[in-house]
């Protein structure tokens, strides 16, 4: 389960990049896909899918897409100013 978890941070922190409003829902969709895949790895657990480990899932999925969604990016930090030349002095 450990491994669904970091999968799904590292495919979130992947998509961060792509900016604007399509970057926040498909930031949002793989984090809601890792909270369903991580609730049917615990639910598969004993091989039997249940009626009510299916919304479970289904709920991690929404509350996962609405709570990514929520987050904002983080702005890029400004370049640095450049040094002023040094000057050397005889």
């Amino acid at each position: 389960m450990l491994g669904t978890v970091l999968a799904s941070g590292a495919l979130t922190a992947f998509v961060t990049n792509v900016t604007g409003v399509a970057g926040g829902i498909i930031k949002a969709v793989v984090g809601a896909f890792g909270a369903a895949v991580t609730s049917l790895v615990a639910a598969l657990d004993d091989q039997v899918l249940t009626q009510v480990e299916m919304i479970t899932a289904l709920s991690a999925f929404v509350v996962g897409l609405s709570l990514v969604y929520q987050i904002p990016n983080a702005e890029p930090e400004p370049a640095p100013e450049p040094a002023p030349p040094a000057t050397v002095r005889r």
